[in-house]
């Protein structure tokens, strides 16, 4: 029976320290031709990590044979797996855009029926980004007080079937501050966003925060790309906070034909 992948979500874990070893979280739901959920099957992958676009000889590749869940969810560490061409630490992501492209054989061998292509969009802000010296995920570790900090979400779909979900929770860093009369310094809540084109948004100031809270963005973001002149269909986006005396935690997702919710696990730069 014919498969294939159904919905493609990528969020990044990128260790750039001697300590941790390189590498990119990939999840995808793989359903049949019928809509069916592939579940508890062992599938064989190959990763191919090209430069400028899909096309020529990739600069890297390697496989998998991970098994989906009972939702037809798989989850690689790209990076971790049996290399074939080049090495991944070795990559220049400095030098150009880089693309990856996906292939699986739902049987668990290497006869690839399924392949798939998208930009790594992340590269620009996760490995340009002045602040950056290494790269962990925000569900652990609140933002700084008093820094100025930067959050990445490597990957949103945008169109008429997608709508995106960023909040943003604000919490004092210091607790004595909760209950002070003085003024609270706000902290300017600024986005920048590149789209899978290769256009970048700088969306300037959309917002501030100045007490203890849930803060929603995507409206104010999706104005400011539309205003912008958003052509592209999935973006990135990077949340710099301010002079912050919060203890800042973004959080993001999107559903996906108003009915399914995918969470986005948001990248801290600094």
């Amino acid at each position: 029976m014919k498969s294939y992948i159904y919905l493609l979500l990528i969020a990044f874990s990128l260790f750039l320290n001697a300590q941790a070893p390189e590498a990119m979280t990939y999840q995808a739901v793989v359903r049949d031709s019928g809509g069916a959920i592939l579940s508890n099957a062992q599938v064989g992958m190959e990763i191919g990590i090209y430069q400028n676009a899909v096309t020529g000889s990739p600069v890297y590749t390697e496989t998998h044979t991970p098994t989906t869940n009972t939702a037809g969810l798989l989850d690689i560490q790209i990076g971790t797996g049996t290399a074939g061409t080049g090495t991944f630490s070795d990559i220049d992501w400095s030098t150009g855009n880089y693309w990856l492209e996906t292939k699986i054989d739902p049987a668990g061998g290497t006869t690839y029926t399924i392949t798939g292509n998208s930009q790594l969009l992340s590269v620009p802000f996760a490995f340009h980004s002045n602040t950056t010296s290494s790269v962990a995920s925000s569900s652990s570790s609140p933002s700084n007080s008093g820094v100025t900090t930067e959050f990445l979400i490597p990957y949103l779909p945008y169109g008429p079937t997608a709508s995106q979900i960023i909040y943003i929770t604000s919490y004092y860093a210091e607790p004595a501050n909760r209950d002070s009369n003085a003024a609270t310094v706000s902290t300017d809540i600024s986005v920048e966003a590149i789209d899978n084109n290769g256009n970048l948004y700088d969306l300037g100031v959309i917002t501030s925060i100045s007490d203890e809270r849930v803060t929603k963005l995507h409206t104010l973001i999706n104005n400011a790309l539309q205003a912008a002149g958003l052509t592209g269909n999935q973006v990135a986006i990077k949340i710099t906070a301010s002079n912050s005396n919060f203890n800042l935690y973004p959080h993001a997702g999107f559903n996906v034909g108003g009915n399914d919710r995918m969470r986005i696990e948001v990248v801290r730069l600094n």
